[in-house]
């Protein structure tokens, strides 16, 4: 499902126009995505919990020519399944997100 097919879904359900069901999704996202970048978790009964995770810059391997490359500080989403569930990259989940 995308968010367009949520904001379709919502206007449907709710009986409103799409736009006013798109003003709610955005504002929804928007407040999770501004809680994660705040640092908290975001929990929603039934549906899930995420936070966000810092994962050390160190020094890796290019696999195909075998360089050293440095990676930057990375924060990650993870999923209230702790490291066994999905992890999104910060830019992923934006990026799900369109914001």
């Amino acid at each position: 499902m995308t968010k367009a097919d949520l904001i379709v879904e919502v206007s449907r359900v709710v009986e409103i126009t799409r736009k006013e069901a798109e003003a709610i999704v955005e504002t929804i996202l928007g407040s999770i995505v501004d809680g994660l970048h705040e640092g908290d978790k975001v929990e929603i009964r039934g549906f899930g919990s995420f936070r966000t995770r810092q994962r050390a810059g160190h020094i890796g391997r290019n696999p195909k020519t075998g360089e050293s490359v440095e990676v930057e500080i990375l924060s990650k989403v993870v999923d209230g399944r702790g490291s066994s569930g999905v992890i999104l990259n910060h830019y992923s989940i934006l990026e799900l997100l369109s914001i």
